[in-house]
């Protein structure tokens, strides 16, 4: 590492530039722990995250000192004329103040259950004064009686510290382990119960018995604790809990014992002392235990090791049942032979085995209910694919092709596949009426039960012949499109989530199918003649290039006809251009019932139109074209008024090897129709070619005069003002 990295603490915040580059983490000086790199300008916001996230370093209690203290004050006090045994309860007074002074500082921890820490420290405090207490009263020559009760206070404190620790706990624990924790306490109580509490009771000595029963209480809750602990760090701190309560009632069981039996040769207090400096430690050694800051999802699984395995299935039954018989001889040993030790541990035992069986009902029931949850889960799962596979199949369709047969037929398949449907169809909608488009499965036998289906709302939904029948509109930018019909088994109904992401489909569906169908009219728009609604000049002649081309490659035979109509400005000067629409469209109409299939017609100019017949010679075309002069000629397009046209007629390659040339050899016979007569057919040869050089005979006064007459009266008719209609016509008399 260079000088752009920084060496910092993630517990003391402790940070230097690095000095050399190093494989190896330095320490760090103030709390010895390894520190960690990042680059320079990185530290700020790390180190801002550090005082958020780090907690003050507290020095732990060294318990060198008080354990020497402890170990040299026995020996000092025969020199200052004290015996041992009276200040024999100060042996666990350093272990208490250690233990109290632990449970604080993990009550001020973050992650730690502060009420519960709280208690324990109480609980270390007033254990600690109860063996000061003890002490003076032993030195006093005095009953140490007062002392034990003033300990079941730390017990009754301890118990409560048990409670508020366990109670968040119970309810995510695993029954399976609480019932194993139970199964085992019973044995306990029972015994504790039988030899501690009913005799202290029967002799009374009802105090002392007292702090047992809450020892014992004590004793119970940590084990269940135990049993709750999800993580493996929370197992660690209820494990020494328990050791701890266990050390309070052992004590607390001695005293009693001795109370009651006497225990003659069993130094009893001497004992209590040791279980309560052990009690101490283990406090001590709880709060101690090393637990990082809460984090979500830190809840690890039960591993369950071999060895765990075999101590729940064989090791604990095994102590269960041979404990209860030695606990029977033990009692015929105290009290000799009787029904009541026998009645006792075997209801105990009772309790244990129903417990047992308990413990294996719930984990059959557990295990079937997750069986469910599995099986649920996996339908869902299965379904959720299903949805993501018609997704992405109906995604594929939209993007592979803007053609609406296809689209229709692949995403119909999607839907039915999303449905689960046993058949389905889509019908559009073409003058009122409704068409099949297509179908999937066994729509022809199962189309019966959907035709009473009226389709007018969104979506129809019906049960016939033991099926559901369910009809989705297809609309989409306010074009309706046509109906979705699905039909599967009456047993298998169709969910309210099932049918929005079927609404989803299908709206995606007649989304797609609209684009298909505006790209198709685009295309259209862009090849066709707007008016007249044939194929326009630009789309024709890349037409008549490739049939030109065809002709060369192949041989083939292709004609081109050129058609004008006769007088059209005068048309339109006389009955305004609205009727000349209507003469241009009606030529269009009747040119395209005369085509074949694969002729084209189209308009190539004002009042021009041509048509391009494939594998036609000269005189098949020139049939044509006399086809569609006569039948204008005999049409009244317009009520009214009596239409022309004139045509010329060309070959490739007999008249022209190219496109150029052939329109215009056609366009010259055409014209040289127009100059002869109108309303007649004109072959291309070598005397039409030239009407094209030939200027234009200038029109008669008489046809002039004419004109305007026609369309003075064409305008007064349509009713103009008089005097403009005259400004018009001597304007078109003015030579």
């Amino acid at each position: 590492m260079g000088a752009g990295f920084v060496h910092y603490c993630v517990f003391c915040g402790a940070h230097r530039p690095a000095e050399s580059e190093t494989m190896l983490e330095p320490s760090c000086a103030e709390c010895g722990c390894a520190m960690r790199a990042c680059g320079a300008e990185e530290y700020p916001r790390i180190a801002a995250g550090l005082r958020d996230q780090r907690e003050p370093v507290r020095a732990r209690l060294d318990g060198a000192g008080p354990l020497a203290l402890m170990v040299c004050v026995p020996f000092l006090m025969p020199l200052l004329g004290v015996e041992v045994r009276d200040v024999i309860f100060l042996v666990p007074l350093v272990f208490l103040v250690l233990g109290a002074a632990t449970a604080s500082a993990a009550s001020r921890r973050r992650g730690e259950p502060a009420t519960a820490w709280r208690a324990y420290a109480l609980s270390a405090v007033v254990a600690a004064g109860a063996v000061g207490v003890a002490t003076l009263l032993a030195v006093a020559g005095a009953s140490t009686t007062p002392a034990y009760h003033l300990g079941g206070v730390a017990s009754v404190a301890m118990t409560a510290g048990l409670l508020a620790h366990i109670w968040p706990r119970l309810r995510r624990a695993q029954a399976e382990r609480v019932l194993d924790a139970v199964q085992l306490l019973l044995v306990v109580a029972a015994a504790t119960i039988y030899f501690v509490v009913a005799p202290g009771l029967a002799s009374g000595h009802r105090i002392l018995t007292l702090l047992v029963a809450i020892g014992l209480l004590g004793f119970l809750l940590a084990g269940v604790l135990t049993a709750c602990g999800r993580r493996a760090q929370d197992r660690r701190v209820a494990r020494w809990l328990w050791a701890m309560a266990s050390a309070a009632l052992l004590a607390h069981a001695l005293i009693a014992a001795e109370a009651v039996h006497g225990l003659a040769g069993v130094p009893a207090p001497e004992i209590a002392s040791v279980l309560l400096a052990l009690q101490g430690w283990l406090l001590a050694k709880a709060a101690a235990v090393e637990r990082p800051l809460p984090q979500r999802g830190d809840e690890d699984p039960d591993e369950r090791t071999e060895w765990r395995w075999w101590t729940a299935r064989i090791g604990l039954p095994t102590v269960q049942v041979v404990a209860f018989p030695l606990l029977v001889a033990w009692a015929f040993a105290v009290d000799g032979p009787g029904t009541w030790p026998i009645a006792w541990f075997g209801a105990t035992f009772v309790a244990c085995v129903v417990a047992a069986f308990a413990r294996q009902a719930y984990l059959v029931v557990d295990h079937r209910r997750a069986v469910v949850e599995e099986r649920r889960q996996r339908r869902r799962a299965q379904r959720r694919n299903t949805e993501l596979e018609a997704l992405t199949g109906l995604a594929t369709t939209m993007t592979q092709t803007l053609e609406e047969a296809p689209i229709v037929e692949q995403a119909l398949t999607v839907l039915h596949t999303a449905a689960r449907a046993t058949s389905s169809a889509l019908h559009v909608a073409e003058d009122d009426r409704r068409r099949l488009r297509a179908a999937a499965g066994n729509w022809q036998s199962e189309q019966v039960w959907a035709d009473g289906l009226a389709g007018g709302g969104e979506v129809e939904r019906t049960v016939r012949g033991r099926r559901q029948v369910t009809r989705i509109a297809l609309a989409a930018r306010g074009s309706h499109i046509g109906w979705v019909t699905l039909v599967r088994p009456q047993e298998d109904p169709l969910t309210d989530r099932e049918l929005e992401l079927l609404r989803l489909l299908v709206d995606q569906m007649a989304i797609a199918v609209q684009n298909a169908r505006d790209y198709r009219e685009k295309l259209e728009q862009a090849v066709r003649d707007p008016l007249t609604g044939v194929y326009n000049r630009r789309y024709f002649f890349e037409a008549l290039e490739k049939e030109v081309q065809r002709s060369r490659r192949y041989g083939s035979q292709a004609a081109l006809v050129l058609v004008d109509a006769d007088d059209f400005k005068r048309v339109n000067d006389t009955r305004g251009h609205s009727v000349g629409d209507d003469v241009l469209r009606g030529i269009a109409q009747i040119a395209a019932g005369l085509l074949r299939p694969a002729d084209s017609l189209a308009r190539i100019g004002g009042e021009e139109f041509a048509l391009l017949l494939p594998e036609t010679s000269r005189m098949d075309a020139l049939a044509v074209a006399e086809r569609l002069r006569a039948a204008v000629a005999r049409a009244e397009i317009v009520p009214g008024l009596q239409m022309t046209v004139s045509a010329g007629v060309g070959a490739c390659p007999q008249d022209a090897p190219t496109r150029e040339d052939l329109v215009r050899r056609t366009d010259a016979a055409l014209y040289w129709a127009k100059r002869n007569g109108k309303d007649m057919c004109a072959l291309v040869d070598d005397r039409t070619d030239g009407a094209l050089e030939l200027e234009p005979a200038p029109a008669r006064l008489d046809e002039r005069v004419l004109s305007a007459a026609e369309a003075f009266a064409a305008r007064v008719a349509d009713g103009a003002p008089v005097p403009d209609a005259l400004a018009d016509l001597r304007r078109a008399l003015q030579l």
